[in-house]
């Protein structure tokens, strides 16, 4: 293994497998802690004191190994370091603490949402410690939250719930990688702010800078979308963005302009490095020019309240200014390995972040394929010729990020190109002016120009952006991209692009059998869509009912009237299971009789038949008594009222039984033992999760 050649490439690969092993597999997280360094250092010792300083080439990858272990366990280490484990495996706790608010406050429609690091529990002595936790508040009880206030409250502490249903996002999960253990609500009346000592009088004064910006801004008469995208695109403050101006920034494949970025990082460095150009003509200018580049991108990261995003484009941008400006021998994937490590260093969570993974897929992908690509056009007319760069920016950065955004979105953007476009010719003099606007926020006639102009270019660019959010065939939906069609689609665009680049038929071969197993993985797909027949019955909480009939890519839906009212709880139980299975979209509800020979589904009040298999949904004790008990194959139970055992067995005969979480837990525990002594099988939706049956 050769080392001098990108060595921190390599680097960033053991580093980020060591903390890939840490969150995975238990053994890393149960094994000592004192192991981990004493394994770095008996690694290491191996590789640069015991192994000959000259080993034949063919026991070169000797050393490459033992060096890779000692990496792998640093990184292991650095993790353990960052993410006690009397942090992670409290379950629940419950009493009174005082903890230090340690981020900013978002909103959500009911509550407010603060990180908290708690520093002592109030009712108890010893014990472990939550660490750090997320605690909502009620929105009425409190009007604002600050960081480095310090909380007196009275709480139920718990770890998420695991996913309920197949596919669905693993909340716990997320957390666990940003450093949270536990969240809980604080009801009205059981908290109070008793002080304020920020950790860090540094984030302490970014934040209030921040709020004070963005108090000018609504003073100097922004409002509603264009104070909403002015507050994300200039300061990261995305809060205040509803749903719709979300989406039409989505469909257009630009949301990165309204999440602070390399991009908005990247503008104050190419306005900068215009400015300074003049001190390129000498070494020492040089030196002089790249301290003043590092302290512009990060006075911008300051005056955003130095949020994990911006500081993560930060960190990149200012590895490459030290790459392009100092450095003689200068490798864009060194530097920008450099960076990663430097960051994982500080949080090893960002590896799992969506963010970090989006931000450096898209970089690589600018430094692989911009250059080939600017070249295969060459363009005289100066404006035409930048046009041209722009497109193929947005190109390299799409060729690099759109496997991952598949993945996890589930959408590609058909016209990014063009909303591209409206972005680079939009988002450089909109975050100008927005600094524009920072500096004299405080003249008020000025700054009332300043705002003036920053409105109408936001408005113009909203307007923009929704029209090509809805062209003709805006996106691809419902995309499914498991990880493996990730790799391969990245190993084929590669191999592709090295055999375009140096026309070497020995990547044909690859070429083709990264393309040959992405076809029969979609074919494997495709038929297992057209030949399933599967019920879902679907974990909605304690008060909903979703049942699924699926047959192919056909399906109909089956739930109760009040979750249809509340259509964002049914989509995160149910979008990425149905994406999975490819099912056409369909979220209108069963009618109470129904009947489908296509789907081979019939419906009758709350009974149903399903290629064959019957059912019946219960969820009170009103049945309908006959001469003799309706034989059935599964009872669903549903609702929270104490159900009639013996009555049920007199009017139905079934042999298995499912129920559905309740928020009467008494109650459906002693239904569930009368069931199971009578012989039926029962299957609890509370604990399994959802319910998935396949014919």
């Amino acid at each position: 293994m050769y080392w001098s050649a990108r060595p921190f490439v390599r680097i960033f690969f053991f580093f980020a497998a060591g903390i890939f092993l840490f969150f995975k597999i238990d053994f890393f997280r149960d094994t000592s802690l004192f192991i981990f360094p004493v394994t770095i250092i008996v690694f290491l010792f191996v590789a640069y004191l015991l192994l000959p300083r000259r080993l034949s080439f063919k026991w070169h990858w000797v050393k490459g190994v033992v060096l890779a272990i000692a990496i792998m366990a640093t990184g292991v280490f650095v993790a353990r370091l960052q993410y006690p484990l009397q942090e992670m495996d409290i379950k629940q706790v419950k009493g009174s603490f005082l903890g230090i608010v340690i981020s900013q406050q978002s909103e959500t429609e009911k509550s407010l949402k603060v990180k908290v690091k708690v520093i002592k529990k109030l009712d108890s002595l010893g014990g472990k410690l939550p660490g750090c936790v997320l605690l909502y508040f009620e929105k009425d009880s409190v009007s604002k939250l600050h960081y480095g206030d310090e909380v007196l409250f009275s709480a139920r502490l718990k770890t998420p719930e695991a996913p309920a249903n197949p596919e669905e996002f693993n909340y716990n999960w997320f957390l666990k990688t940003r450093g949270v253990s536990l969240v809980g609500f604080v009801p009205r009346g059981s908290f109070r702010v008793v002080g304020n000592k920020p950790p860090s009088r540094l984030l302490a004064f970014a934040i209030g800078l921040r709020q004070k910006i963005l108090k000018a801004l609504k003073n100097n008469g922004l409002s509603g979308n264009e104070y909403a995208v002015a507050a994300a695109v200039v300061l990261g403050y995305d809060d205040m963005m509803d749903d719709a101006i979300r989406q039409n920034y989505q469909r257009a494949g630009a949301m990165h302009v309204l999440c602070v970025s390399g991009l908005h990082v990247g503008v104050i460095y190419l306005v900068m490095i215009t400015l300074l150009q003049f001190l390129s003509k000498s070494k020492k200018g040089k030196i002089v020019k790249a301290i003043l580049l590092l302290l512009s991108v990060w006075m911008y990261a300051l005056l955003t309240g130095l949020a994990p995003s911006v500081m993560r484009a930060t960190v990149m941008i200012s590895f490459i200014i030290i790459g392009n400006e100092v450095e003689r021998d200068k490798d864009a994937y060194n530097t920008l390995a450099m960076s990663a490590v430097f960051l994982l260093l500080y949080n090893p969570g960002f590896l799992f972040n969506v963010g970090f993974q989006l931000s450096y897929a898209a970089v690589l992908g600018i430094v692989t394929f911009y250059r080939p690509l600017v070249r295969l056009l060459y363009v005289k007319n100066m404006m035409l010729r930048k046009a041209w760069e722009a497109t193929t920016v947005s190109l390299a950065a799409q060729l690099g990020a759109f496997p991952l955004a598949a993945h996890y979105f589930h959408f590609f953007p058909t016209w990014f190109l063009l909303s591209n476009l409206v972005v680079m010719l939009f988002s450089s003099v909109i975050i100008s002016a927005g600094m524009l606007f920072a500096v004299v926020s405080w003249i008020p006639v000025v700054s009332g120009g300043v705002a003036f102009v920053l409105s109408g270019l936001i408005y113009l660019m909203n307007y923009l952006i929704e029209l090509v959010g809805h062209l003709p065939w805006s996106g691809v939906e419902d995309i499914w991209f498991p990880w493996f069609k990730v790799a391969f689609i990245y190993l084929a665009v590669l191999f592709a692009f090295v055999f375009l680049q140096k026309k070497e038929p020995k990547f044909i071969i690859p070429f083709l059998s990264a393309a040959l197993l992405l076809l029969l993985f979609q074919v494997g797909h495709r038929y297992n869509v057209l030949t399933q027949h599967k019920i879902i019955v679907y974990n909605v909480g304690k008060k909903h009912s979703a049942i699924d009939f699926v047959n192919g890519n056909n399906h109909a839906l089956f739930c109760d009237s009040v979750l249809l009212m509340e259509p964002k709880g049914l989509e995160y139980a149910t979008d990425n299971f149905r994406i999975k299975l490819g099912l056409k979209k369909n979220t209108k509800p069963l009618p109470a009789t129904f009947s489908d020979s296509k789907l081979n589904l019939w419906v009758s009040q709350n009974i149903f038949v399903f290629n064959g298999l019957s059912m019946v949904l219960i969820d009170d004790d009103s049945f309908v008594s006959g001469s003799k008990p309706l034989k059935v194959d599964w009872v669903i139970f549903s609702g929270s009222r104490m159900l009639n055992v013996d009555k049920l067995l007199q009017n139905f005969s079934f042999n298995k039984a499912i129920v559905e979480p309740s928020g009467y837990r008494k109650g459906v525990d002693t239904l569930i033992n009368k069931l199971t002594t009578k012989g039926v099988q029962v299957y609890d939706i509370n604990y399994k999760g959802a319910f998935v049956y396949n014919f």
